[in-house]
């Protein structure tokens, strides 16, 4: 058997590391292994905030690299870029 499509880890999901850099530039934005659609040139904190994330208790890591906080706002998300988005959360 040969090897059809993105590497995928276990879960399923395509991984930040398998991001294709030669990947057509129509692609749809990838995040936490979910076709979100067309990031409409948002920035990495626009689009967190827009779909219910808490931008300050959140961490990206975009086409595999880590999205420094204070880099969030500066940093625009286009189509075939992939996100993966933990959130932390208190508790006890």
């Amino acid at each position: 058997m040969g090897d059809h499509g993105t590497a995928r880890h276990k879960g399923g999901r395509p991984r930040a590391e398998d991001h294709d850099p030669q990947r057509q530039e129509d692609a749809p934005l990838i995040a936490n292994g979910q076709d979100v659609g067309d990031p409409e040139g948002k920035s990495v904190a626009s689009w967190l905030s827009d779909n219910g994330y808490d931008v300050p208790k959140t961490a990206v890591l975009l086409n595999g690299k880590i999205v420094p906080r204070d880099r969030m706002e500066s940093t625009a998300l286009k189509e075939s870029d992939t996100m993966e988005i933990v959130s932390f959360v208190g508790g006890g």
